[in-house]
């Protein structure tokens, strides 16, 4: 792509975001949840715009696991959390057994 495309391109898309910003500022409700979902660190505009638009303004799940499960956050069932963790124990007897001299005592 030429200098010429890319600015364009960018220009694009900060039309696209302010366009997404105007529809959230339009309702107060969408706003303060916007606004609070910014205050989180690691939360910029566009995940924030992303999970009210994507959650129906949090109507979509009834509780926060089912959102955290949704995202892939936290394992969604009981079976899935146990499977993890017989995962994560059999990674750690590969890791020890690969490095012996961390596990054995040192006379």
């Amino acid at each position: 792509m030429d200098e010429r495309r890319i600015k364009l391109e960018d220009k694009l898309v900060a039309h696209v975001d302010d366009l997404i910003l105007d529809e959230i500022k339009a309702d107060p409700q969408t706003q303060r949840q916007y606004d609070l979902l910014r205050t989180i660190p690691g939360v910029g505009p566009q995940l924030a715009a992303y999970l009210v638009a994507f959650t129906d303004g949090f109507a979509r799940f009834n509780t926060p696991r089912q959102l955290s499960c949704h995202a892939g956050v936290a394992p969604s069932s009981a079976a899935q959390a146990a499977a993890y963790a017989d995962e994560h124990k059999r990674r750690i007897k590969l890791i020890n057994r690969s490095r012996p001299y961390f596990t054995c005592p040192v006379w």
